[in-house]
């Protein structure tokens, strides 16, 4: 810590390197718990890469105190219904948090386009690894497009029972 700005010292390529990080109102909250984890001892192991624009990053891992959440009470609601994938309220009488999943409604039309299609050329004698082939990218790309779904959808309803100040999540499905 220089006062000013912030210096690193790395081993890179079998040599001590020593570069300035970067600073300004962009990067405040950064430095500041780069400072108070250096005040503490708190600097665990980092990691550095190359961006598009060819610009070195310097991860710095740092223990960072718990945060104390306060006012923290109530239910948060979730359930289903026909109109909505998902539904999240605290009480009955407000209006309820939804996630539609339209999205998702879309990608499995899609699916079943290229799924017929892929049939369609298996009995006009198309190769059948090249159909294959084809098949398990389908397939790969559905489950990855699900499984980023589903964790993105469950993230959004922690940060509303987070945004909410809730104690618990109560799931009705």
């Amino acid at each position: 810590d220089e006062g000013e700005f912030l210096k690193a010292r790395m081993r890179l390529h079998g040599g001590w390197w020593e570069v300035r990080l970067a600073g300004g109102g962009r990067y405040q909250r950064q430095v500041k718990a780069i400072r108070r984890a250096l005040d503490e001892g708190k600097i665990c192991d980092s990691k550095i890469w190359v961006d598009r624009k060819h610009r070195a990053i310097i991860g710095v891992a740092v223990e960072l105190p718990d945060e104390e959440v306060s006012g923290v009470s109530g239910t948060l609601n979730v359930w289903s219904s026909s109109t909505a994938l998902i539904c999240a309220t605290r009480q009955e009488s407000e209006t309820p948090f939804v996630i539609t999943g339209d999205i998702a409604k879309q990608w499995i039309a899609e699916r079943e386009r290229k799924y017929q299609r892929l049939r369609q050329d298996r009995k006009s004698g198309t190769s059948r690894q090249k159909l294959s082939k084809k098949l398990k990218q389908t397939s790969q790309k559905w489950n990855n497009r699900m499984d980023s779904f589903t964790h993105e959808t469950a993230a959004q309803i922690v940060a509303h029972a987070k945004r909410r100040k809730v104690a618990k999540v109560q799931v009705d499905f």
